[in-house]
């Protein structure tokens, strides 16, 4: 399953690179995710369903085999990890597959 969730800002950067830069914006998504289970008992198949979740956070990235969220932004770079820019931390990288859907909430300068 691919989901293409490319999307342009209002300058026409994309928002779904991997570092924040200052000059971009990331898009704030709710991403409905499906993950695996597995019982080691003597539970039956008809009784066995793969849960699904929702998780919320900054689109910063997306390609064929994976899409990464982040949970919180440090918009002054305080940890100095990222020249001073707007960085990005509490990352969750989500297989494509396991993806069902990732819906825009909303979008908020670097």
């Amino acid at each position: 399953m691919v989901i293409n969730i490319s999307y342009l800002s209002t300058d026409g950067s994309r928002l779904d690179t991997a570092r924040a830069t200052g000059k971009e914006e990331k898009s704030l998504v709710k991403i409905l995710w499906m993950d695996i289970i597995s019982y080691s008992d003597w539970t039956t198949c008809d009784k066995v369903a793969c849960p699904t979740f929702e998780s919320i956070g900054w689109l910063v990235h997306q390609d064929d085999k994976e899409i990464k969220i982040a949970t919180t932004l440090d918009r002054n770079d305080g940890l100095g990890e990222n020249g001073g820019d707007p960085t990005y931390y509490g990352i969750t990288a989500f297989p494509s597959g396991c993806v069902l859907e990732c819906l825009p909430l909303h979008s908020y300068p670097s």
